[in-house]
């Protein structure tokens, strides 16, 4: 219930405020907010009003259309997924439609369903105005240039070919190659700042990815140079056995961006040494709030830690309790920690689950954030590693 409550602002939490903690209290909550402001007929509407908000389009503007495009697409889509078949067909939101779209575009849509024998509706004008959209977007670049590698143009065929029915994996590597965003298919942005984000819903589906982009997808793990899924980890450099250290590390997140570990090491060799530790940058969240940190893979630790200043930052707020670990040399520490269920997010937004993790003062200590790409040349495994 205390994470249902740091989720909501506005009305909607004031609806829930002072129910109490309880599981019913909390399944009550929960209902009564979907019959609030849940259900399908209220995400069809919420398309709908967004179509009718547009205000009517101006000529000779690729860019323009190309938004309008997106927007009529989501919106058919839903009206699909929901059973709304007949509002697809010619009517009043045809209409609405069709007014927003310039006189001088609208004799080549008519003359476009007549010459491939299609029947006017809202779906046919869906697939025409994104073809539109397409060959607007070439003119404009033949007219006013393009850049060095063509990506512009490349971006509006891509975008057309997510229209049609290609496998997923296909899809899932266009948009890739492209760098076209997961959420929206648009560009110059990634998925974390997507402002267009929203559950997928087809199937139930809890994703954030674009509705094109739905479906099973093969995740492939034969070797670093082939497209996969999940990223492959580099391999790791081995180390002279007289100089091995025992290391044991703890699986840890910063959210000023540093580099973050707790190391604690033995060794007979007290010369300062350089370790290159695996972090991946991830996003934590809480609701709407969100964290971008950097996180550190560790194979041999079985709890996952994190700073109690990013919990604050995400608004979470539980009692401690007293826990042990034991670390290296045989020794126990112990400290006072919290336990949090937090969302955690890729950058690209392809995955979006939840961890378990326990909070604790300072992960990393003083260690201190480097920029790998002026020293990843002193790793052999790390040369070829495409750092951000």
């Amino acid at each position: 219930m205390l994470r249902l409550e740091a989720c909501l602002t506005g009305e909607a939490a004031e609806t829930i405020k002072g129910l109490g903690y309880s599981t019913e209290v909390y399944e009550a909550a929960k209902a009564h907010l979907v019959r609030k402001y849940g259900g399908s007929r209220r995400q069809v509407q919420s398309h709908l009003d967004e179509l009718k908000k547009l205000k009517p389009l101006e000529e000779n503007n690729p860019k323009e259309l190309e938004k309008f495009a997106d927007i009529l697409e989501r919106a058919v889509i839903t009206l699909k997924e929901n059973g709304r078949e007949s509002d697809l067909e010619s009517g009043i939101l045809h209409t609405i439609i069709l007014w927003k779209i310039p006189e001088r575009l609208l004799p080549q849509y008519y003359r476009w369903v007549k010459e491939n024998h299609y029947k006017d509706s809202l779906e046919k004008l869906k697939d025409w105005v994104a073809e539109e959209a397409e060959y607007q977007m070439q003119a404009s670049e033949i007219k006013n240039g393009i850049n060095s590698d063509g990506e512009r143009r490349k971006e509006r065929r891509y975008r057309t070919f997510f229209n049609k029915e290609s496998a997923i994996d296909e899809k899932w590597k266009i948009a890739r190659r492209v760098g076209l965003c997961y959420r929206c298919l648009g560009k110059d942005h990634l998925g974390s700042s997507c402002t267009r984000s929203r559950q997928c819903n087809i199937n139930g589906c809890k994703e954030t990815h674009h509705r094109l982009l739905h479906g099973q997808r093969r995740v492939n793990t034969k070797g670093p140079n082939q497209d996969s899924n999940v990223p492959e980890k580099p391999p790791m450099k081995q180390m002279d056995p007289e100089k091995k250290n025992l290391q044991e590390q703890a699986l840890g997140t910063e959210g000023n961006g540093n580099t973050q570990a707790t190391t604690m090491k033995t060794s007979t060799d007290h010369a300062t040494r350089k370790i290159a530790l695996r972090t991946i940058p991830v996003i934590f969240k809480n609701g709407m709030r969100k964290v971008h940190v950097n996180c550190l893979l560790d194979e041999g630790s079985n709890t996952t830690y994190i700073n109690e200043d990013v919990i604050e930052e995400l608004g979470l707020t539980g009692v401690k309790e007293k826990i042990e670990v034991k670390v290296a040399n045989d020794q126990t520490i112990s400290f006072m920690s919290n336990t949090f269920t937090i969302g955690l997010e890729s950058m690209d937004g392809r995955v979006d689950t939840e961890i378990v993790a326990k909070t604790l003062g300072k992960i990393c200590g003083g260690m201190k954030a480097v920029n790998w790409l002026t020293i990843k040349q002193n790793w052999n495994h790390l040369k070829k590693i495409p750092f951000p």
